[in-house]
């Protein structure tokens, strides 16, 4: 069992941790104050569903400074340029499901992925490593045996029901145990809401939503079964994770339930790749790009285990989707559920699961592939998924798009991604933070901070799949 006074030792370790690398915070950064102008690029307004073309965008102190056609403003001499004609601009995506680990930094970045919401994790360990990056020690100059890429970290505090919970939640033993999490885990920099995990007691998640409510708190959760979506939904529930019970309801039920979730503003990340992996598509060509990264050398640092269960889930040709059994037509109704979810105005989002199973970064993109190819989404419904709706949720309005005033968090494309939302996987550049990024892998990639060793389940590493073969 994890006590407040556990707790409490590992809150004060992350403060020291946080304290002393404040404390070398002051080294210089790269480009920090520069200006860097995107030059003739077609800018896409993911909130309108619009195409703004030949446009420059100005980028200042991490930030959106202007956005013009081009050359109506000048540009002075000392700015650095990206050439960006016949290119596309989107705004960085937003992974809404993940549980980090300290060797996925560059596939997350690479892939387009700048911003990712952690679901689980040991909440010191994660806090301390988004602490760290937010204050520049990714860009320390002279230091290269690390990677200096990674994507902006959002963590949600994780609270269960004790003994319900796993090494990396918080197990309540008592309401106010619960209540008490809650403030710890917001004081100490949790700023992606709160996730209820499956283990929960109606109790909890009803005192749990009713105090972060009160406190402009977005609460999730992974329903256990014997919580109900709708009772959760009245109990102030703001987001669902995974699928809950809703492929086995009736058509009827499932859609009822489906109409509340959009009366009350419930959110929505199904995680399709990966919580049903043993039903879903895996096409040739995402197949080949998986084994074409697995031969990559500066990926030598990924877990061995990872290369097995990859090529597993991704067998060179592909791998049909089961027509037949349970679980495939459980599948095929769900995707009928999200459509009508999505007509009628619900905010789904994109989430990976990642690295459970597939991979960091890239999944994301899969994810938003299901959505068009068996959900029937348009490629700009799937694209907001992993933006705009995103930083709804997130209650961020300088993430998800591109504006003055935004995060200059960037991804450039060879290829409009609202024609094909395949082709938000033809990257050029990604500018995190106002600074491109190399965009390469580092055989010698050392994290930043260690993750601690925590046990975990077979499936949280995809072990299981591995025994079956």
């Amino acid at each position: 069992m994890r006590s407040l006074k556990h707790t409490y030792t590992q809150f004060m370790f992350f403060s020291l941790t946080v304290l002393s690398l404040t404390s070398i915070a002051h080294l210089p950064v790269r480009g920090q104050n520069s200006l860097l102008v995107i030059r003739g690029g077609a800018v896409v307004d993911v909130v309108k569903g619009q195409i703004l073309q030949d446009q420059d965008v100005f980028i200042q102190n991490s930030k959106i400074k202007k956005i013009s056609t081009r050359g109506k403003l000048h540009i002075p001499p000392s700015a650095k340029i990206i050439e960006a004609e016949g290119q596309y601009l989107i705004p960085g995506l937003i992974d809404m499901h993940v549980h980090y680990m300290d060797w996925v930094p560059e596939l997350t970045v690479n892939h387009g992925v700048t911003s990712v919401r952690d679901m689980a994790n040991q909440i010191t360990w994660i806090l301390a490593l988004k602490r760290s990056q937010e204050i520049g020690l990714l860009d320390l100059q002279g230091v290269d045996w690390f990677s200096r890429t990674g994507p902006r970290i959002l963590v949600a505090g994780v609270i269960n029901t004790h003994p319900n919970g796993q090494s990396h939640h918080y197990q309540a033993t008592s309401t106010g145990d619960a209540l008490k999490a809650v403030d710890w885990m917001l004081a100490a920099g949790a700023d992606a809401g709160l996730k209820l995990h499956m283990g929960i007691s109606l109790e909890h998640l009803q005192a749990i939503c009713k105090k972060a409510n009160t406190l402009g708190i977005r609460v999730s959760s992974h329903l256990p079964p014997t919580i109900p979506i709708r009772k959760a939904i009245s109990s102030g529930l703001d987001g669902l994770e995974h699928s809950a019970d809703l492929p086995k309801q009736t058509e009827s039920q499932a859609l009822s339930t489906i109409q509340t979730m959009i009366n009350q503003n419930v959110y929505w990340t199904p995680t399709l790749l990966n919580k049903w992996k043993d039903v879903v598509e895996i096409t040739s060509k995402d197949a080949q790009y998986i084994h074409s990264l697995l031969n990559e050398p500066g990926l030598a640092y990924l877990p061995e285990i990872k290369r097995k269960v990859l090529k597993v889930l991704h067998p060179l040709g592909g791998r049909a989707q089961l027509q037949k059994g349970k679980r495939a037509q459980q599948f095929k109704f769900l995707f009928r559920l999200i459509k009508a979810y999505v007509d009628g105005g619900g905010k789904l989002l994109a989430g990976s699961d990642t690295p459970s199973h597939f991979l960091s970064g890239f999944a994301l993109h899969q994810e938003m592939a299901l959505f068009v190819d068996q959900v029937g989404m348009t490629p700009l419904q799937a694209l907001q998924t992993a933006t705009v709706n995103a930083a709804d949720y997130l209650q961020r309005t300088d993430l998800g798009r591109l504006e003055v005033g935004t995060q200059a968090d960037i991804v450039l494309l060879r290829k409009n991604p609202l024609t094909n939302i395949r082709n938000t996987r033809t990257i050029s550049t990604v500018i995190l933070g106002g600074k491109a990024i190399s965009m390469t892998y580092h055989a010698n990639f050392v994290p930043l901070i260690m993750r601690p060793i925590m046990p975990h389940s077979r499936v949280f590493y995809g072990q299981e799949l591995l025994e079956k073969e």
